[in-house]
């Protein structure tokens, strides 16, 4: 893992770079980092060059060989939320091994809670052990195995997916493709939990970089930033279904609508090209986006303030506004992701010329 020194717990210092022998340059290591890391005479430390300073990275072998291990001990009164939301937080924080051990005995909704977290939340977890008092499970998927652009591709299909039966589901007022469609949000939710462990691990070590799939360290911010604004868009989506539900048994204008999914459709264009411009790291694809999503924003409103104005029953109209409002949503956080792609490749672009 690579380790840097707190900025709250130490100062800077200023060491006195010393001349050895005939051709070697030498300066002294910290203690403090020495001992905080675990080094010990006789291991090894990486040196790497980044541009005008070096990062040393300790190599433990003997530490690398083992799991990283955590233990949650639950009290007879923990929640069923709580628990999970431990095992999330642990989850997303890189811990391979976690004990889930009670006072007494796990009762049957914290076990339930425990199993639903393990098998339908993280990616590549399963049960090694398991009694009345304690649940072991472990992450046995690795990150070069599966890598961050693996994932970001497999949400943007089932966005794809949920996109497409969206427009269908609004056009013929289908019901059970509405439920469908926020059933799959979980799935989106597992890929978002998998790709945020995947970065924060690399974020502590520049060699897990390229394991999982990225160019540079300092992307994975905008990774981050970008699975967000996908988790948002799997969002939207699942919540005008639920408008549609809401509308279920009441008089509904198909109009209204069909109006809105053609706004979605053209909204899921712009979802298309945007992540065709992330795939293929196109600079000038992202600079037309954010443009068009513009003019996208400006004739969903318009579109909002027409049915603001329309003679429609007021529950009706205001699942309908919601839904308008999603699909604005899904076009703001497809310029976001325009936006991120541009910080990224604006260095690549021919239209930049980067001075050393």
């Amino acid at each position: 893992m690579r380790t840097r020194l707190s900025e709250k717990t130490t100062k800077e210092e200023v060491r006195k770079l010393q001349f050895t022998g005939r051709a070697s340059y030498i300066v002294s290591i910290p203690k403090k980092w020495v001992r905080q890391v675990g080094l010990e005479p006789g291991d090894h430390i990486e040196i790497r060059l980044e541009e005008n300073s070096l990062v040393l990275t300790p190599r433990i072998t003997r530490r690398e060989e083992r799991p990283k291990e955590a233990t949650i001990m639950v009290g007879k009164a923990d929640s069923p939320e709580t628990l999970s939301r431990r095992m999330i937080s642990l989850y997303l924080v890189g811990y391979e091994v976690v004990r889930i051990r009670s006072e007494g005995v796990l009762n049957p909704i914290q076990v339930a809670a425990i199993k639903e977290t393990i098998h339908n939340i993280f990616i590549g977890a399963e049960i090694v052990l398991e009694s009345d008092e304690e649940i072991v499970y472990q992450i046995l998927l690795g990150s070069t195995r599966f890598s961050v652009e693996h994932a970001l591709r497999r949400i943007v299909a089932i966005i794809s997916s949920m996109n497409k039966d969206i427009v269908s589901a609004l056009k013929n007022q289908d019901e059970d493709k509405a439920k469908n469609i926020i059933a799959l949000d979980d799935e989106i939710d597992r890929f978002t939990f998998y790709i945020i462990r995947q970065l924060k691990s690399s974020v502590h070590d520049e060699r897990l970089v390229k394991a999982i799939g990225l160019k540079k360290q300092k992307e994975c911010l905008g990774y981050r930033v970008e699975t967000k604004n996908l988790e948002r868009i799997a969002d939207s989506i699942t919540n005008i279904a639920e408008h549609l539900l809401s509308l279920s048994g009441k008089v509904t204008n198909s109009f209204m609508l069909q109006k809105i999914s053609e706004l979605i459709s053209v909204s899921n264009g712009l979802f298309e090209d945007v992540m065709k411009a992330h795939f293929k790291r196109d600079f000038n694809l992202a600079e037309s986006i954010t443009l068009k999503a513009f003019e996208v924003e400006m004739n969903i409103e318009e579109n909002r303030r027409f049915m603001l104005s329309s003679k429609l029953d007021a529950v009706e109209r205001l699942e309908l506004i919601g839904m308008v409002d999603d699909v604005k949503q899904i076009a703001s956080y497809c310029k976001g992701i325009a936006e991120i792609l541009l910080n990224r490749t604006i260095e690549e672009t021919n239209s930049v010329r980067v001075e050393s």
